[in-house]
């Protein structure tokens, strides 16, 4: 039975549509037992989060396989993919997820203030370096059910995480969206400044781009400012593209 696989890395395509998949060889089972690499194959599955269960869509003996909408204006959406080795009948590996956003970009500008405790705009993944019970949980919510002191206005909400290890991070990633056309644009997000607070980190990316883009920290303040808002201009390199990929590093250590 072959160890799971090892991402090599999944870069998505120009349109946002597909994505290539690429990974390592695999010559070792569980037990540390050598197997044959060029007897194995590569089951690509798919999450259904209705179902609750996996569905395959592909198939390769090679390291790399692309995968592509069917429909090329599906919306924005966040799909669950797992690759599986197969060594044989009854010889699969376990299976190794990962999450990517493909669709249609949105188009700016782009304004969600989660009304009625829901996303309005387009997905918002989260992701840790952390994985399991260790990594920080994350919920629409009240910002007062935290403190009293921390309520937003009546009726507003906020994206609230929390850790109970005094470690971790998490990355919160936008709504991916065109800039085509655009000269200049802005990313702009309110947090509430505290002393207890989270660094915050403003990282962004886009096709071709191989390193994120740092477009600015919130650091921890020594004085409860409250309720603050936060704006950053995009530079020249996120500009005139097809899509924009923003995460936010929220570092939960201390």
């Amino acid at each position: 039975r072959p160890t799971n696989p090892k991402l090599v890395s999944y870069v998505i395509s120009e349109d946002n549509r597909s994505v290539k998949i690429d990974w390592e060889a695999i010559v070792t089972g569980v037990t540390g037992n050598h197997v044959n690499p060029d007897n194995m194959d590569y089951y690509l599955w798919e999450y259904d989060e209705y179902d609750e269960d996996w569905y395959q869509v592909d198939v390769t003996s090679d390291l790399t396989l692309t995968y592509e909408l069917n429909n090329p204006n599906e919306p924005l959406s966040m799909i669950t993919l797992g690759l599986q080795a197969y060594n044989g009948f009854n010889s699969g590996s376990g299976i190794t997820a990962f999450t990517v956003m493909l669709g249609k970009p949105l188009e700016m500008p782009l304004k969600d203030d989660f009304a009625n405790g829901r996303l309005s705009v387009g997905p918002v993944g989260i992701s840790s370096s952390l994985s399991g019970e260790y990594a920080p949980t994350w919920h629409i919510g009240d910002p007062g059910e935290v403190n009293d002191a921390i309520a937003a206005e009546e009726g507003d909400y906020a994206l609230i995480g929390h850790t109970a290890f005094n470690r971790g991070d998490s990355y919160i990633h936008f709504p991916k969206f065109s800039t085509v056309d655009k000269e200049a644009a802005e990313f702009e997000f309110s947090s509430y400044d505290h002393p207890a607070s989270a660094k915050l980190t403003l990282l962004g990316t886009c096709y071709g781009q191989e390193e994120d883009i740092v477009l600015g920290e919130v650091g921890i303040p020594s004085s409860t400012d409250g309720w603050k808002k936060h704006v950053f201009q995009l530079p020249a390199e996120l500009l005139g593209k097809q899509w924009v990929d923003m995460r936010l590093h929220v570092d939960f250590i201390g």
